[in-house]
C-alpha cells in the first residue's frame, strides 16, 4: 500500500550542462514547485530529461516505482507543456507496453518509438549529464524509515560563527521607513547606551543601558542596566554563568527607549534546533546533539 508524502517546495534553479563531442555547454533554468504529493519541474530545456529517459530506462522505471510507493508524482514540463510524468499514476496502455512500466506517462507529441531507439536517443544528446537522482537516494525518502541508525547532527558551529548582529531602528512613530541599521557583534562584551564611548550609541538611552556578552559557551546574552523590553521570560532563558542575563536566539527583539532592536544569527550556528533551527519543524522528532564545546581564553577559570 502506497504511503502519502507531503512536499512544500517553491525554488528556482540553474544548471550548466557540459558539452560533449564538440557541443557547446548548455544552461538550463527552471522552477520546482509542490504543495502536497505532486512535484512539478518546469524548465526551459526539457529535452535534457528526454535524453536521460532514453539512456537510462532501467533507472527511470526504478525511480517511478519508488515514487509510486510513496504516493508521490513528479511532472517535468517545458514551454510546450508536459513532457513526462512519473510516480503514483496509471499510464496509457500503449505507453505501459512500450515503457514496461505503468507508472510513467509521456506528454502528447513525444515520439516514444524515437526515444526508445538508439538513434532517437542520440539526436537528443546535447549533454552527458544525467538529471536523474543518483542511486544513493534509493529509497528516495530514507528519513521515513524508522529502523535505521541516525547520526548525531548539530546547530553548533565555530565560536562566533553565523554573523551575530543587531538590526535596529526608531520605533514606529519615529521610523522614517528606511532600512534598519546593522551592528555586528564582534566583541566579547558589547556595550549599549547613550555614552559616546559605548560600542552601540543610542541617543535617549541611559549612559550604560545594556550589554551583550559573548559567553564561553558561544551564547549571546543580554544584560540590562536600565528599562528594556524583550518579550522573553528570563526564568526560561537564563544562560549558565551569565548572571541572570537573557539568552538571545535569532529573531529576539529588544526595546530600549524609543529604539527597537532585533538579534539575528544564522540558525546553523544559533545552538537552537538541529537541522538548521526551525527547519526541523515544530514538534518534530529531533536527533540528539553532541556536548557543546566550551571556548575559554588563557587564564580563565
Amino acid at each position: 500500500m502506497a504511503t502519502t508524502t507531503r512536499f512544500d517546495v517553491d525554488v528556482s534553479f540553474g544548471v550548466t550542462l557540459p558539452g560533449a563531442d564538440g557541443h557547446h555547454e548548455k544552461h538550463v533554468t527552471g522552477t520546482i514547485q509542490a504543495a502536497g504529493s505532486d512535484i512539478v519541474v518546469n524548465c526551459d530545456s526539457p529535452e535534457a530529461f528526454l535524453e536521460t529517459g532514453a539512456k537510462h530506462q532501467t533507472a527511470l522505471r526504478a525511480l517511478a516505482e519508488v515514487l509510486a510507493a510513496q504516493g508521490t508524482t513528479i511532472s517535468v514540463e517545458g514551454p510546450g507543456g508536459m513532457v513526462v510524468r512519473m510516480g503514483d499514476l496509471q499510464g496509457p496502455l500503449v505507453q505501459r507496453l512500450l515503457l514496461r512500466s505503468r507508472h510513467i506517462e509521456f506528454g502528447p507529441g513525444i515520439k516514444l518509438t524515437s526515444l526508445l531507439s538508439a538513434g532517437g536517443a542520440s539526436r537528443h544528446a546535447d549533454s552527458t549529464l544525467s538529471l536523474l537522482p543518483p542511486s544513493t537516494l534509493s529509497p528516495m525518502l530514507p528519513t521515513f524509515r524508522r529502523n535505521i541508525v541516525r547520526t548525531v547532527t548539530t546547530t553548533n558551529f565555530g565560536y562566533g560563527a553565523g554573523h551575530p548582529r543587531l538590526a535596529y531602528v526608531l520605533d514606529s512613530e519615529r521610523w522614517n521607513g528606511s532600512a534598519p541599521r546593522i551592528f555586528d557583534l564582534t566583541k566579547k562584551v558589547t556595550t549599549i547606551g547613550s555614552a559616546q564611548e559605548s560600542d552601540l550609541v543610542l541617543p535617549g538611552a541611559r549612559l550604560l543601558h545594556a550589554e551583550i556578552r559573548h559567553t564561553p559557551e558561544d551564547e549571546y546574552v543580554l544584560i540590562t542596566h536600565g528599562p528594556a523590553s524583550t518579550g522573553i521570560d528570563p526564568k526560561h532563558t537564563t544562560a549558565k554563568g551569565a548572571e541572570g542575563g537573557v539568552l538571545l536566539r535569532s529573531g529576539a527583539r529588544i526595546g530600549i527607549g524609543e529604539w527597537r532592536l532585533a538579534f539575528f544569527r544564522e540558525e546553523y550556528a544559533d545552538h537552537g534546533r538541529p537541522f538548521g533551527g526551525r527547519a526541523g519543524g515544530e514538534w518534530a522528532h529531533q536527533r540528539p546533539q553532541p556536548p557543546r564545546k566550551i571556548y575559554r581564553e588563557e587564564g580563565d577559570e
